[in-house]
């Protein structure tokens, strides 16, 4: 078959996927308003999917995912490193990275940090507080790092992919006292390559603990037993999309440790994992009185 004529094969096969999956998606959230039949957010991820005319299926289901645009980025080269401006501030990107893939790249995590996402990690009441100490755990390109920066007094970035270290070193060289990157897993003990919680904070001070890290998210708290009874005025922010139970595994842990749960509002959408493909995305989780 010739190269063409395959790719228009596969191109077809791969839209008839795409729209069975809508259609199962659809079929679903219907399923799930007929359950919790006042849940806006539902309903409102069911008039985006019934309405929305894009080939793919967004992980966030909502009408904010039309606000940006990924023409209207500027990416800078320094170096040989790709970056853009994030408030002001250089955000650089893996060696090699094209400058489109980096417009995409870097859409995506603007639409994420979206007020009015459910992936959004901090709210306007829950957020890193002036001379914190973060731990930034799956830091990727540091975005949530290089937000708070300004604010805390020292950052910890857990991150074990090879890719992003370089760039990580770039973003952050202007505050070479604050920041320390971690290249390890985070897990629920420490080995070779892997460092749990306890033993890495063992003495040392935290304040405010964010972890988007694929799904590891329980692994990270079973090995945080200590932290989460010892610590005082400890916030903590986890993805909670990536496993199907994930949300309901953290709020119980945290909740048991007597920590205050509040989700990010609205849900996400993941295709992996389960029968369920509507999750929440983030979960917040404070065990003090303001989460000021």
């Amino acid at each position: 078959m010739p190269e063409d004529i395959r790719a228009e094969v596969f191109y077809l096969r791969k839209l008839k996927t795409l729209k069975e999956q809508r259609l199962k998606i659809i079929n679903y959230l219907r399923q799930e308003l007929i359950n919790v039949p006042d849940d806006q957010s539902i309903k409102e991820a069911l008039d985006f999917l019934n309405n929305d005319r894009s080939r793919n299926i967004p992980c966030i289901p909502y009408k904010l995912v039309k606000k940006y645009d990924w023409h209207t980025i500027n990416v800078y080269t320094d170096a040989g490193l790709h970056y853009v401006l994030h408030a002001g501030k250089r955000l650089y990107f893996p060696c090699g990275w094209s400058k489109r893939n980096i417009q995409h790249y870097y859409n995506g995590l603007l639409l994420e940090q979206d007020i009015k996402s459910p992936h959004r990690y901090e709210a306007s009441n829950f957020c890193v507080q002036e001379g914190d100490t973060v731990a930034d755990i799956g830091a990727a390109e540091g975005i949530f790092a290089l937000s708070v920066i300004e604010k805390a007094k020292k950052v910890y970035l857990f991150e074990c992919e090879r890719q992003w270290l370089e760039p990580l070193r770039k973003t952050f060289a202007p505050w070479p006292d604050k920041v320390e990157t971690i290249s390890k897993f985070v897990s629920s003990y420490t080995g070779e390559g892997i460092i749990s919680i306890d033993d890495f904070f063992k003495d040392r001070t935290i304040n405010f603990i964010k972890a988007d890290i694929e799904g590891a998210e329980v692994a990270l708290l079973n090995g945080a037993r200590n932290i989460l009874t010892e610590q005082k005025k400890l916030r903590l922010v986890l993805c909670t999309y990536h496993n199907e139970n994930d949300a309901q595994k953290l709020q119980s842990l945290l909740t048991k440790n007597n920590f205050k749960i509040e989700f990010s509002p609205g849900y996400m959408l993941f295709f992996s994992g389960g029968e369920n493909p509507l999750r929440r995305g983030v979960l917040r989780a404070s065990n003090w009185e303001t989460t000021r």
